[in-house]
């Protein structure tokens, strides 16, 4: 880039090829925020769908294994979208806001299983 100081140094031919520069500079970025701003609607109209799949009151019945299954798959779906979605409206220069990760628990420390039943509570009638 060119600070004041050399902008003041520069003659016609070299402020035009300046400008053509900073012109193709401005055309790419728009070019990737339309695509970007695109890309989101697509992912939201999705993720509006499936969300409308999975939460609206069905008037079929399904048995528990389509059930699972579907619920598995729409589950699935809308992670990859969300993740999309993330990535596409975090911006380049920051970093993206990471989870912790936690490393497995060594082999050589003690398990204990605990196991706790219901307390039974006495019938009113």
């Amino acid at each position: 880039m060119v600070d004041a100081t050399e902008l003041e140094n520069l003659d016609a031919a070299q402020l035009r090829n300046l400008t053509r520069e900073l012109i193709e500079q401005i055309t790419e970025q728009r070019d990737k925020i339309r695509f970007k701003t695109a890309r989101i609607e697509q992912l939201t109209f999705e993720l509006a769908r499936y969300k409308r799949i999975r939460f609206e009151a069905s008037s079929e019945k399904f048995d528990a294994a389509q059930v699972s299954l579907l619920q598995e798959a729409l589950d699935a779906d809308l992670a990859a979208i969300e993740e999309q979605l993330e990535q596409l409206t975090t911006e380049p220069g920051k970093p993206r806001k990471q989870t912790p990760r936690r490393e497995a628990l060594p082999p050589n420390l003690p398990r204990v299983s605990i196991h706790h039943e219901p307390q039974t509570m006495p019938v009113r009638l």
